[in-house]
């Protein structure tokens, strides 16, 4: 079954590379240039976080479908991987509150490569 394990190992390496510096420098720049920034808009910008036509994990199985990404260990249902890490992203208003979601995506990401691999074994 195709699956999208090595561009997970890739994205977790490219979030644990991303600082809070980082996200400051591109926070600045997107606030420059349109009036609201949140962390959709920063992560998006860093790592073509939230949209299909972006996403990594998604070109990585060629946009096939939620049931054959290692998120849908979790559940069948498009979009396994909304989860609160995501939220806690998206909704951040701040450098500082979308640094800690990155950091929380980071453990549910970690987590979900080590359970993919237990379950491939």
């Amino acid at each position: 079954m195709q699956n999208n394990l090595e561009a997970a190992k890739k994205l977790l390496q490219k979030y644990k590379n991303i600082t809070l510096e980082d996200i400051i420098d591109c926070y600045i720049r997107l606030k420059s240039i349109q009036e609201v920034v949140n962390g959709y808009h920063v992560m998006h910008k860093l790592t073509g976080f939230g949209q299909c036509g972006t996403c990594s994990l998604c070109k990585a199985v060629e946009y096939k479908g939620c049931n054959i990404c290692i998120y849908s260990m979790y559940s069948k249902f498009n979009y396994p991987c909304l989860n609160i890490s995501y939220y806690l992203i998206s909704n951040a208003k701040t450098p500082e509150k979308i640094y800690y979601g990155l950091q929380k995506r980071i453990k549910f990401l970690e987590r979900t490569i080590e359970l993919w691999k237990t379950r491939s074994n």
